[in-house]
């Protein structure tokens, strides 16, 4: 968290930025951006208090991110258990029942989003591609969210720039760098920027990204 830095309170001071209440904030952001924030988020930059008085509301909120936290894990314990069994019956498998089992493997771990992600590019599932369709246009969105607040600071300070995260914790610190190589001329111009962001959380190349995002 924040609290935890030797520079929070020069962070804050340079970011300029105070609303009411920070949770109400990030509560806010995540709704916005929910794929976003299902992918990750930067705790470390989380202006959040050590403690606060509970009432119903953050009660509320903290059994609805634990049932989904068991929901997600057991569903990730019900796909690794079905993985786990699919490699050990074709390990036991010779010649041609073998080759099947292979691509019966490959195809489930195709549609899971699992396959490995090789070096050069990387193919995108169908069923993954609206989803990745959805983080693209959020990412956007962000992004000029990012650079409407940063035209109010400095953000040629590699500082100021790391306080960005305190309010854009959907962000880490090497995304925010690739994002001002970009030019911002006007509302809207974070296409470039975006798809240099998520070509980097995925490992592939913008073009790639953009041949499946745009299909022609």
């Amino acid at each position: 968290m924040l609290n935890n830095r030797p520079d929070a309170a020069e962070l804050l001071e340079l970011l300029n930025f105070d609303p009411p209440d920070w949770r109400s904030y990030y509560e806010d952001l995540w709704a916005r951006y929910p794929t976003l924030t299902r992918d990750w988020v930067n705790p470390g930059f989380l202006n959040l208090p050590v403690t606060w008085p509970q009432e119903n509301h953050d009660l509320e909120l903290q059994v609805r991110r634990w049932v989904e936290s068991l929901n997600q894990e057991s569903w990730d314990s019900l796909i690794l258990g079905e993985i786990r069994g699919k490699a050990l019956a074709l390990m036991a498998k010779r010649g041609a029942d073998r080759v099947r089992a292979q691509r019966a493997l490959d195809r489930r771990l195709d549609e899971l989003g699992l396959r490995p992600i090789f070096r050069g590019g990387m193919r995108i599932p169908r069923s993954e591609r609206p989803t990745m369709r959805t983080r693209y246009q959020e990412l956007r969105d962000l992004i000029d969210e990012l650079r409407t607040a940063a035209a109010e600071g400095n953000p040629g300070n590699p500082a100021y720039r790391l306080a960005l995260l305190i309010r854009f914790p959907l962000f880490s610190k090497h995304d925010i760098d690739v994002i001002f190589r970009f030019p911002y001329p006007r509302r809207g111009a974070t296409a470039d920027a975006a798809l240099a962001v998520l070509a980097r959380r995925f490992n592939t190349r913008p073009g790639t990204l953009d041949r499946y995002l745009f299909p022609r």
